[in-house]
């Protein structure tokens, strides 16, 4: 099998132009914003159509959605913290919700034909549950200069996640 042209593998992994994707699931990224300030994109319609110049593809595996795009700025969620390590804990939501997902997302910057290979870790220490996850899609320099990326993922927690759980993220690179 090619690599480079793999688009789905046995259900575990799924490649999928933005096309394709749902728009709650781009929202949820926060990519609806960052296609707006960073590279000038919007929504055509209710239906998620992009216009052909947009060829960022979304991949899903193992319960993750996440993407790479260009960009200097991350979207605007709730909380933010800075460093390869952080700990927080899941602020308490309005009653008769749950929280069904987790955004993990960070800013770097890529140095020339240097391939971008690390990985995650989202520990509930309160609850005694690790995710570990090593995206199958990476990102590598083709020229020989830098540039700033962003990479995003919403993890599909379940009901793993209640208000006052203790959670660390690691990034390993």
């Amino acid at each position: 099998m090619d690599a480079e042209n793999c688009v789905q593998w046995m259900g575990c992994f799924k490649l999928e132009s933005i096309k394709n994707i749902d728009k709650k699931i781009i929202r949820y990224l926060g990519l609806e914003s960052i296609l707006e300030k960073e590279m000038g994109f919007r929504l055509k319609d209710k239906q998620n159509a992009y216009t052909k110049e947009v060829s960022i593809k979304i991949s899903y595996e193992f319960g993750v959605f996440s993407t790479y795009v260009l960009g200097k700025t991350l979207p605007c969620f709730r909380y933010r913290e800075t460093g390869s390590t952080i700990s927080f804990r899941v602020p308490s939501y309005p009653k008769g919700s749950r929280i069904s997902g987790l955004n993990v997302s960070f800013l770097s910057t890529a140095y020339s034909r240097e391939s971008l290979i690390w990985d995650m870790e989202v520990n509930n220490k309160t609850k005694a549950v690790v995710w570990k996850y090593t995206p199958t899609v990476h990102i590598t320099c083709k020229q020989m200069s830098n540039f700033k990326y962003i990479w995003l993922s919403l993890w599909r927690t379940g009901n793993l996640l209640d208000d006052g759980d203790e959670i660390v993220v690691r990034i390993r690179g």
